[in-house]
């Protein structure tokens, strides 16, 4: 014969109910009893919520004793133990004993996934740039016009400083003598001229061109020496002229940098050429000088 019952068991204030429906044969403890251990065994765990329990006794088949099977449902999942026991009457103990381990030692939740954090790359900013080379020394050739009779040619070399949107540079060049002679006649003359100047130039610094307009003053030297007669004579002149101007500058790297450099400027005396009682003039300074250069500067 076997006992069936269902009973549930919540008191007002407690915080372990449960439920238990128990069944085993005559001789087994009763429901009551069952209770009370399972109760007992629970008094420990606080705040475990509601426990279902299902618990049965049944002969084992062939051998001698009990088989006790508890089932356990408790904060959403079951679990289930089987139970050898040789008396009946020790049925209800070993019931409590597998609810308080079923309710005491849950199955232990499978661990969150590992989140693996990828390493930030640290971008670094670019590096400044590196500061400009103020000075610059640049060499080249030269053209002049209009101190000499013909267009002089001659090399060149100038020294700049550049702060910001402005500049400074001073110039100087000297050139190869011109020759010149009289129509119809062996007389005439050899022209070489020497120049310096100094401009105050402003413009916009740019990359890899650089434009600026620049205005100052030149100082001429130009060296006369008659030709075609018995004696030889030589005159010397000095004049200084108002001078304006554009330099284009184009950068090839940091160091280096092509220069292209034209002014004109206005002479401010007069100056005649011609040889001693004779009035006809060999050469006249124009009231308008040119000069063009083109160089290769070196900045640091």
């Amino acid at each position: 014969m076997v006992l069936l019952g269902t009973a549930s068991t919540a008191v007002a204030g407690e915080a372990q109910p449960f439920a238990l429906n128990w069944q085993a044969p005559e001789g087994c403890p009763s429901q009551a009893q069952v209770e009370e251990e399972i109760k007992s065994a629970l008094a420990h765990l606080q705040g475990h919520g509601a426990v279902d329990v299902l618990a049965e006794v049944t002969l084992r088949e062939g051998e001698p004793g009990f088989q006790l099977r508890v089932r356990v449902s408790h904060d959403g999942q079951s679990g289930e133990r089987v139970l050898p026991i040789d008396d009946c009457d020790d049925a209800s103990r070993a019931a409590a004993l597998l609810v308080a381990l079923s309710v005491g030692n849950p199955p232990r939740p499978p661990d969150p996934p590992k989140v693996v954090e990828k390493p930030v790359k640290k971008v670094e900013p670019p590096p400044p740039p590196p500061p400009a080379m103020p000075w610059s020394i640049g060499l080249g050739p030269h053209l002049a016009m209009g101190m000499a009779p013909e267009v002089s040619a001659g090399v060149g070399l100038s020294v700049a400083y550049s702060r910001s949107f402005w500049r400074l540079s001073a110039r100087g060049a000297g050139y190869a003598a011109s020759h010149h002679s009289l129509p119809g006649t062996d007389v005439g003359g050899s022209f070489s001229l020497i120049t310096a100047g100094g401009f105050g130039c402003a413009g916009y610094p740019g990359a890899p061109f650089t434009f600026y307009g620049c205005i100052g003053g030149r100082f001429d030297q130009l060296k006369g020496t008659g030709t075609g007669t018995d004696v030889d004579m030589t005159a010397t002149t000095r004049i200084g002229s108002l001078s304006a101007g554009a330099t284009l500058e184009w950068s090839l790297t940091r160091r280096f940098r092509l220069r292209a450099e034209v002014e004109a400027g206005y002479p401010l005396g007069d100056a005649r050429f011609r040889f001693k009682d004779d009035p006809v003039i060999v050469h006249e300074v124009d009231s308008l000088r040119g000069e063009a250069a083109l160089e290769l500067a070196v900045a640091f």
